[in-house]
């Protein structure tokens, strides 16, 4: 098993999330940045599927009780064995009685820890993800302890081309409402020559940013659905970037839609930190 020493900031168990549950009003969850959530479990062959720990801006510090080997993909931080600097990206060799520990993080907000077999937990519609705005599990916290197997073998590391953090071009498409927002106010097309600066209060649930463009709007729709990268518009001109742990359903025009390298790229920004959107794939 894993020993929580210190737990870091904001530590929990993702995987691929729940799908096929929103008609139950349960939010997808799931890895910010699943890219490089897979990444680490394509470098230890596991099962995509497999649950790994995202630890946000300050990394924990655990006891392995078990032999195992495992990796860290994501943002750019430093991370130590038994007080020894050591590597991300690689496949590490960790043995019973290793305490592991990390630095600063140098670039990104989000690094993820996969070890071989996938970690063991509880369930909750066939996913790990914990979803703390709708009560579903919770984040890893001091004292905890995670099962895993215990793998003493060899292992090579395959060779693949790893996703890097720190694109700030957040690739977006138009979203259903985007032209009936844009007959009633044409400022929305300066959204993509536009800098947007994320608040102190965006998290897993929701990125919201400013901006110095007027998007002020009377329109409103029916509710409608939701689902992760939509970006709505309310009354006031404030955008609401949606992400992993999103509501389902809301009623502000949805007037773009993140794609899924958009997600994961935003999803390794902090706040205060400024981006540029892109349009993907289609003429303004």
């Amino acid at each position: 098993m894993i020993e929580i020493k210190k737990p870091g900031l904001y530590t929990s168990l993702q995987d691929q999330g729940r799908y096929k549950c929103s008609h139950l009003g349960v939010p997808t969850s799931g890895a910010m940045d699943a890219i490089t959530a897979s990444d680490a479990n394509r470098m230890l062959n596991n099962n995509l599927k497999c649950s790994v720990l995202e630890c946000t801006i300050i990394g924990p510090e655990m006891v392995f009780h078990k032999s195992t080997v495992i990796a860290i993909t994501g943002a750019v931080i430093q991370p130590f064995i038994n007080g020894k600097p050591s590597y991300i990206n690689k496949v590490l060799k960790i043995k019973a009685g290793d305490t592991i520990s990390f630095g600063k993080i140098v670039k990104g907000a989000r690094f993820y820890i996969a070890i071989r077999g996938g970690f063991k937990g509880p369930e909750i519609l066939s996913s790990q993800s914990a979803c703390i705005t709708s009560s579903i599990l919770r984040i890893v916290k001091k004292g905890d302890q995670i099962e895993y197997a215990e793998y003493d073998g060899y292992f090579q590391q395959p060779s693949l081309l790893l996703r890097k953090v720190g694109n700030k071009r957040i690739s977006v498409q138009k979203g259903p409402e985007y032209t009936l927002i844009e007959k009633m106010n044409p400022n929305i097309r300066e959204i993509f020559q536009s800098s947007f600066a994320i608040r102190q209060e965006s998290n897993r649930m929701a990125y919201r940013v400013r901006h110095d463009i007027n998007l002020i709007h009377d329109s409103s729709i029916m509710s409608s659905g939701t689902i992760p990268g939509s970006v709505q518009l309310t009354p006031g001109g404030d955008l609401i970037l949606l992400m992993r742990d999103a509501q389902t359903t809301g009623g502000y025009p949805r007037i773009l839609q993140l794609t899924e390298d958009g997600i994961c790229d935003l999803a390794q920004m902090k706040a205060r930190e400024s981006f540029h959107l892109n349009l993907f794939n289609l003429s303004i």
